[in-house]
C-alpha cells in the first residue's frame, strides 16, 4: 500500500466515528410539558375506561338476566300456588272446621288440644316462596339499573377525553381532563363497591 491510500483510510476511520455525547436539540418548556403530560393522563384515561365501560355493562346484562330468572320463577311459583290454591279450596270447609275445633278448645280452657288443632293448619308456602323470588328479581333489577348510570359516567369519561383534544388552551384542557378524572374514579367506586354477579 502506499502512504497516500493509508492517509485516506485513516482520514475515512476517523470522520466515520460516531460522537460520544448527544446533545439536547429542544428543551420542553413547562407549558409543552403540561400539555404533553395531559396527553398521556387522557392516555390513560381513555384506557381505563374503555376497560371499566365494558366491565359495568357485562355486569349490567348479567343482572338483568338475574332479574328476567327471579321474575319468571316468582311467576311459575304464583301459578303453582293459584293451582294449589284452587286444590285448597276444597278443603277450605276442613280448614274452617279446624280452626272452629281449635277455637272450642281454646274457650274450654284445653290448650293441649288447641295446640295440636294449630300445628294441622297449612301454610301457603308457595306464595312465600313466590314473594322470595319477586323481591329477588328487583333486587336484580335494581342492580341491573345501577350497573347501566355506571356505564353512562364512563361513557361521559370518553366524551370528555374526546373534546379535550379539541382545546389547546391549557386551562379549559386541565378542568375537562380533571372533571374525566373525577367521573373515571365515581365509576372505578362503583365498580368497587357493586355485588358482582
Amino acid at each position: 500500500m502506499n502512504k497516500k491510500t493509508e492517509g485516506q483510510q485513516a482520514g475515512t476511520t476517523q470522520e466515520s466515528a460516531p460522537a460520544t455525547t448527544l446533545q439536547p436539540t429542544h428543551t420542553l418548556t413547562r407549558q409543552e410539558f403540561i400539555a404533553r403530560s395531559l396527553e398521556v393522563v387522557m392516555a390513560i384515561l381513555l384506557g381505563v375506561v374503555a376497560v371499566t365501560t365494558a366491565w359495568s355493562g357485562y355486569q349490567a346484562a348479567r343482572w338483568d338476566g338475574v332479574q328476567s330468572a327471579r321474575y319468571t320463577q316468582a311467576g311459575a311459583l304464583r301459578v303453582q300456588s293459584i293451582r294449589d290454591l284452587t286444590l285448597a279450596g276444597q278443603a277450605s270447609l276442613y280448614d274452617v272446621s279446624l280452626f272452629n275445633q281449635r277455637l272450642n278448645a281454646s274457650s274450654h280452657g284445653d290448650t293441649r288440644l288447641a295446640n295440636m288443632y294449630e300445628r294441622r293448619f297449612r301454610p301457603n308456602q308457595l306464595e312465600t316462596e313466590a314473594d322470595k323470588a319477586f323481591e329477588e328479581g328487583l333486587a336484580a333489577n335494581e342492580r341491573s339499573d345501577n350497573y347501566v348510570l355506571n356505564t353512562v359516567f364512563l361513557a361521559t369519561v370518553l366524551f370528555f377525553v374526546a373534546i379535550a383534544e379539541r382545546f389547546k388552551w391549557l386551562p379549559v384542557l386541565g378542568v375537562i381532563v380533571l372533571l374525566a378524572l373525577a367521573l373515571l374514579l365515581l365509576g372505578l367506586y362503583h365498580i368497587a363497591t357493586y355485588p358482582i354477579f
